[in-house]
């Protein structure tokens, strides 16, 4: 065991056999705490209180004491005289520590100039936007807390231009956008104050602008509603135009539909011909069959190119989004084109909306976040000239053009 002596305080390095913390006189079953402990082996003391160190505080630890990387996680006696030599100098530091069941634990090591805030502002800035807003009523989506950060989610469900949209292009309730206002927080400076706007799909979430606090001075509530009410609320009004103008571009072409189309009424008529009992070699069933081939052939060519359509478009989307890894892309792009429907009919918003209800699955929070910023450029993206560019070069729908003009029967089937 070492012990070196810091003024009031000591970094020791402990034997695995002492890691279960005790409460009363009794080993406590925190199994959690006991792997972290094996994790880390490091422990401060000051006051004549002992302090567990969070894996959550050794990235700013190590800023601290300039030790960086992957030097400050190994457990060694040669971390261990580092870390006590750098915490003698005159640098303040302050340690973010929560407490429970009789045990700290060091969650931060943050510079002078940090400025703790408590959780209790998101309420005070919930309340404020509930009773002032001017666009709807506030509902709860859902809320996310742990020793990070405190994420939670309200969407304001009567706003006038996502009802009209709804109403003109008949959207049910699942399938139109509601605005809402997303509030992050950390009590450990692993995220800023934060409030963003985002846009709730069917499944998934586009977000749109931010206000942001560094935790380095003191928190103006009044400021912030203020500014978000003039860089998320009056913004809430151009996405809609945008959403509407996605709505009226066609990325799939009129012979896919007629296909669709033809093929199912190929196989109404297939059905009620045989409902009405003429099922002989010369008689309107057997008529019916024959168009009915007839129909599915076709049809087969268009969705096969309608396929090759969709699957192209969504991979020249894709390349607007920012990740850290290729392999993540190409997992989550071939996530969505499983999705599609080749014998159905897609709009730009269609597309738009189907990738961001793919859900995104990564490792890194940090990841998450630079997908989910990048995806704010997909309603902004030129879908008609994407379709037009990916039929040119794949060719597409050229066989059926040729053999319509050749056999207008089948063109037509």
């Amino acid at each position: 065991m070492l012990r070196t002596a810091l003024g009031r305080m000591m970094a020791k390095t402990i034997l695995e056999a002492s890691f279960y913390p005790v409460v009363n006189g009794e080993k406590a079953d925190n199994q959690e705490v006991v792997g972290e402990l094996k994790r880390t082996r490091l422990l401060f003391q000051a006051a004549g209180k002992t302090y567990i160190i969070s894996q959550f505080a050794l990235a700013t630890l190590g800023q601290r004491i300039e030790l960086k990387g992957k030097a400050i996680q190994e457990p060694c006696l040669e971390r261990d005289i580092f870390i006590a030599k750098r915490l003698e100098s005159k640098k303040n530091v302050q340690f973010v520590v929560k407490a429970a069941n009789g045990l700290g634990k060091v969650f931060m090591a943050a510079s002078d100039s940090y400025k703790p805030l408590s959780m209790t502002v998101i309420e005070r800035i919930y309340h404020a936007f509930g009773m002032e807003n001017g666009i709807g009523k506030m509902r709860c989506e859902g809320w996310e807390i742990d020793h990070s950060m405190s994420r939670i989610r309200f969407s304001f469900l009567d706003y006038e231009k996502t009802n009209e949209m709804a109403f003109l292009y008949g959207l049910d309730e699942s399938e139109a956008p509601i605005p809402g206002v997303e509030i992050i927080s950390s009590d450990i400076g692993d995220y800023a104050f934060t409030i963003r706007g985002f846009w709730k799909m069917k499944r998934g979430y586009l977000y749109a602008d931010e206000v942001s606090r560094k935790h380095t001075g003191e928190i103006d509530e009044e400021k912030i509603i203020d500014e978000v009410r003039h860089t998320i609320f009056e913004r809430y009004t151009l996405l809609p135009e945008r959403f509407m103008e996605l709505l009226e571009i066609d990325i799939t072409p009129d012979s896919v539909r007629d296909a669709a189309t033809a093929l199912s009424n190929a196989q109404q008529a297939v059905l009620d011909a045989e409902t009405a009992g003429r099922d002989t070699a010369d008689n309107a069933a057997a008529k019916a069959r024959e168009n009915l081939e007839k129909a599915e052939k076709y049809a087969k060519r268009q969705f096969r190119d309608h396929a090759k359509l969709l699957e192209g478009m969504v991979k020249r989307i894709m390349k607007v989004i920012t990740t850290t890894s290729l392999q993540y892309k190409k997992d989550w792009t071939e996530r969505v084109v499983e999705d599609l429907d080749p014998s159905s009919s897609y709009t730009a918003y269609d597309i738009m909306t189907l990738i961001l209800d793919t859900q995104i699955i990564v490792k890194s929070d940090d990841t998450v976040e630079k997908m989910r910023k990048s995806m704010m450029k997909l309603p902004y993206q030129d879908y008609a000239e994407y379709r037009d560019a990916v039929i040119d070069k794949l060719a597409l729908f050229k066989e059926r053009t040729k053999k319509a003009n050749n056999d207008p029967e089948e063109g037509a089937a």
